[in-house]
């Protein structure tokens, strides 16, 4: 499938590529990581699945919506007991 990148140029991919496995072809061109897609003006998941002639970008780490979404996945673990707590 053909897509446009951020730059403007198009490029080949095979049918099924999520933008996670597209990113790493950009990253050169962003000071942070890549930590959200764009498709077609929208800000999607890495996860996903551009289609033939979609308009690709992303935005790293440095920008207020990959941030917020990284900071939303954290995942908590269970408490700890209180007896394992160093005091």
């Amino acid at each position: 499938m053909q897509l446009v990148g951020p730059d403007g140029k198009q490029r080949n991919y095979q049918e099924g590529t999520p933008l996670v496995d597209i990113a790493p072809d950009y990253q050169a061109a962003y000071d942070t990581p890549i930590a959200l897609g764009v498709l077609n003006g929208r800000e999607v998941p890495l996860q996903m699945i551009p289609q033939e002639g979609d308009r690709i970008c992303f935005l790293d780490m440095n920008s207020v919506e990959s941030y917020n979404t990284y900071i939303s996945t954290f995942l908590f673990g269970p408490p700890v007991p209180e007896a394992e707590y160093v005091m």
